[in-house]
């Protein structure tokens, strides 16, 4: 992800963004995990798919989305 899928309206889809990065679905997920331990604050959800959060609301959304599927 670069300033290119920064902010939600700008996100990409996890087949385009791994078709784009050369690897597998699953090595995605692997590589977004590891990007996220390290604190670079990337966000997903189906409609928007994967982008880089841009303002604290975006992050807020994305957790509130992640913890409604966790329920």
């Amino acid at each position: 992800l670069s300033t290119r899928h920064a902010g939600q309206a700008r996100g990409i889809d996890a087949e385009a963004l791994a078709a784009l990065l050369c690897v597998t679905e699953r090595q995605l997920r692997a590589l977004i995990s590891e990007a996220r331990e390290q604190g670079v604050a990337i966000c997903a959800t189906p409609e928007t798919g994967y982008y880089i959060a841009t303002e604290p609301d975006e992050i807020e959304r994305c957790c509130a989305f992640l913890r409604s599927r966790a329920m």
